[in-house]
């Protein structure tokens, strides 16, 4: 008594198992289910990004102007306008400066350009850590439930993308 035989020999069941494995194979939420596994298995076991040595170097360098801590500590604040003397940048100035070259023409090709650098850069560097800052206020909060495995992902992409711009602003002319 029992039930009756599905396969009659060993290589019908055998035959059998390999066309099941292969529909399976072919359903897109299995296979994207597989390789998600991989992905996070492979970040769980790869180590976080190291920071390079001379970046780390670079960033333990003393600030250079001293001289306008003021005009820093104001775009820190959150301030958008830098008025001089000899120019006025507004925020859109700031940030195509901040960017990648070539920079505005009408800004850098000022007869006074070289004298008013300094306080020009105090601002940058202020608008830029001011930008820096509630980034990663706000990567805090949002991270701060985030599973080990999904930080070490987004970790990982940022570094590469931070890589590229790296190289791009190092060797301009090789991207």
């Amino acid at each position: 008594m029992g039930r009756r035989a599905k396969y009659l020999t060993l290589e019908a069941k055998k035959e059998a198992h390999r066309v099941q494995r292969r529909e399976l194979k072919r359903r897109p939420s299995t296979a994207h289910a597989r390789q998600e596994e991989n992905r996070r298995y492979y970040y769980k076991k790869k180590p976080p990004p190291i920071v390079p040595g001379e970046v780390v170097r670079h960033a333990s360098l003393p600030l250079s102007w001293t001289d306008w801590r003021s005009i820093f500590v104001r775009f820190l604040q959150g301030e958008d306008m830098l008025v001089l003397d000899e120019v006025e940048l507004e925020l859109e100035d700031i940030v195509s400066l901040v960017g990648y070259p070539p920079y505005p023409a009408r800004l850098t090709n000022l007869e006074c350009f070289d004298n008013i650098w300094g306080p020009i850069s105090a601002a940058l560097h202020g608008r830029m850590t001011w930008e820096y800052v509630g980034e990663i206020n706000e990567k805090i909060t949002s991270r701060s439930r985030t599973p080990d495995v999904d930080l070490r992902i987004e970790l990982w992409a940022e570094y590469a993308e931070l890589l590229e711009r790296r190289q791009i602003l190092i060797h301009p002319y090789l991207s």
